[in-house]
């Protein structure tokens, strides 16, 4: 399930160290509204084989905010989408959306006005798509302890996505046949803030890929991201023709 969260601000830009920081604790709040236990659990375990946090989100946009360089612009309306493959997770977050009239989204305050349900893209029946992410993709290659970034483009960029996207699967219990077939386009390559210290950047681009991989496993990653990272806001699934329901979110939303 993937949630649209329509808000609006009076505040003019959200600080770049704000743009993706925030949204993780702010999940994790929503979810331990609803149901401290299931947060509790997957801030301390990750969900499944791989301990995976089985989430993600797209910070807030304001489509209509004038535009200046160098600054993420905000004001009026806008959105923040979230999403999850996890029915409880799911309905978790549904809950707490419905009671939540405010968000603070760093050192931004969002009134919330509406929440719609967004269905999945037609054609992934078909077990072939092209998708375009609305947030970079990150990944790293090597072992561990000697891991680096590796960014769209670079030798091996395919199969890395590949192989977190089969241990997505995985988690899920669902078929792990699921192929990157082809880098079609990478945006520019830059590091974004998602912690403090000297390991709170994460490195990589914004990707369009030609996947190939059964439907379920497909409209699970439209609800949950490309790549590592995705509860930090990273690899969310751009929607070129959005279709939602434009009422209110049930809190029996099925997942999808």
């Amino acid at each position: 399930m993937r949630i649209r969260v329509h808000v609006t601000t009076t505040a003019r830009q959200i600080p770049w160290p704000d743009v993706h920081r925030p949204g993780r604790s702010i999940i994790y709040w929503l979810l331990g509204r609803a149901d401290r236990e299931l947060a509790a659990r997957i801030h301390e375990h990750g969900w499944g084989p791989h301990g995976l946090a089985p989430f993600g989100y797209c910070p807030p946009v304001f489509p209509d905010a004038p535009h200046t360089p160098g600054v993420y612009a905000a004001g009026g309306h806008g959105w923040f989408e979230v999403g999850t493959p996890i029915p409880a997770v799911a309905r978790a977050l549904a809950t707490a959306l419905t009671h939540t009239p405010t968000i603070r989204w760093g050192s931004v305050e969002l009134a919330v006005s509406r929440l719609d349900l967004c269905t999945p893209p037609p054609g992934l029946d078909r077990g072939r798509i092209v998708w375009r992410t609305a947030t970079p993709v990150v990944l790293k290659n090597g072992s561990p302890g000697s891991q680096t970034w590796i960014l769209p483009g670079e030798h091996g960029w395919e199969g890395r996505l590949g192989l977190n996207l089969r241990r997505k699967a995985a988690t899920l219990g669902l078929p792990d046949d699921l192929t990157v077939l082809r880098l079609l386009w990478a945006g520019a390559k830059r590091a974004h803030v998602v912690a403090s210290g000297s390991d709170g950047k994460k490195h990589g681009a914004r990707a369009r890929v030609l996947l190939r991989g059964h439907p379920d496993v497909l409209r699970a990653l439209w609800c949950w991201g490309l790549g590592e990272a995705t509860s930090a806001g990273f690899g969310w699934v751009e929607d070129p023709a959005p279709s939602v329901n434009a009422t209110t979110v049930p809190v029996e939303a099925a997942a999808c």
